[in-house]
């Protein structure tokens, strides 16, 4: 088995989630969080949390962190991004939820004042975690993306902290060899109202 880089796999998984917005846009169906799980350079499985909110989508990350001892979590993320930190519309800097509040209740993205985007944030237990902005436009033929991705050094930062403690127990858990299995993990998700996708 090969053992590839945290770059090769977050540009891998940059590449895939490009792809991947640009199918399900294409069939007209909304694109849905996911969270993916690797362990042993392997993905293990693929989550849809149950709501797209940012603190679900936390928790079930944590809990996969922890219930498929995982290496690298990925959390790909529906979003909007501004190229100002200011709040066009409150000439104050952006607080959580008005970037979405502009799109849907005042027409922002048409007005330029924020663009349609998908988030990666990715965090590794050996690295520093990493958070990648990817703007797009719908276009009549698909997506075209309006610039190159954006990566962003800060991202545990701006997430609230949330990335640096993924890999933290969740509690639900025991510690040591008598973990879940991956067959339990993937009855535990589902129970919580989680999609898994296995590999």
């Amino acid at each position: 088995m090969t053992k590839h880089t945290q770059e090769e796999i977050v540009a891998a998984h940059i590449r895939a989630a490009k792809i991947t917005l640009e199918a399900v846009l294409g069939l007209g169906a909304g694109f849905a969080p996911m969270i993916m799980v690797m362990r042993g350079g392997e993905t293990v499985v693929n989550i849809c949390p149950p709501t797209g909110d940012g603190q679900t989508i936390y928790q079930v990350a944590q809990i996969a962190a922890d219930g498929y001892w995982a290496d690298e979590i990925l959390m790909v993320i529906d979003t909007y991004a501004a190229h100002e930190l200011i709040n066009p519309y409150t000439f104050q800097p952006w607080r959580r939820g008005e970037m979405e509040d502009l799109a849907v209740n005042h027409r922002g993205v048409e007005r330029g004042w924020v663009r349609d985007a998908i988030m990666l944030l990715f965090v590794s237990r050996s690295g520093k975690p990493e958070m990648f902005t990817l703007p797009y436009r719908r276009a009549e033929g698909g997506v075209t993306w309006l610039e190159d991705e954006e990566k962003r050094s800060d991202g545990y930062m701006v997430a609230g902290g949330m990335l640096t403690r993924v890999f933290e127990p969740c509690g639900i858990f025991p510690a040591g060899k008598h973990r879940p299995t991956d067959a339990q993990m993937q009855r535990f998700l589902e129970g919580i109202g989680a999609e898994v996708l296995a590999e």
